[in-house]
């Protein structure tokens, strides 16, 4: 599955890197197009064809993903890495391990 990540690098003190969730994604097969959610055209990452997109961060990362891929047939899918997850704990994946939501993926 192509899977563009957005990631928030400082979310929840820096919990995972960029490389380690790159290796993530790879591991399960994924092919990743990364994306810093601090470099100031991350949005446009999000025009790339893809069939998920991953936004690994906290409320705030997850939130702005969203709302830019409003009205169209691309999923959303949170890895929650801040510090209240609110989003992803209303989803119920604020507690499962990386792994595990990666792998529910397919």
């Amino acid at each position: 599955m192509r899977v563009t990540l957005i990631h928030n690098p400082t979310a929840g003190a820096g919990k995972a890197s960029a490389e380690s969730l790159v290796r993530l994604l790879q591991g399960a097969g994924h092919k990743v197009r990364y994306q810093s959610a601090k470099a100031d055209d991350w949005d446009e990452a999000l025009a790339a064809p893809a069939d998920l997109i991953a936004a690994a961060g906290g409320d705030g990362t997850v939130s702005r993903v969203a709302r830019r891929m409003v009205g169209r047939s691309i999923p959303v899918a949170p890895l929650p890495l801040g510090t209240a997850n609110n989003i992803a704990r209303t989803l119920g994946v604020a507690d499962v391990s990386l792994e595990e939501i990666v792998r529910g993926w397919r």
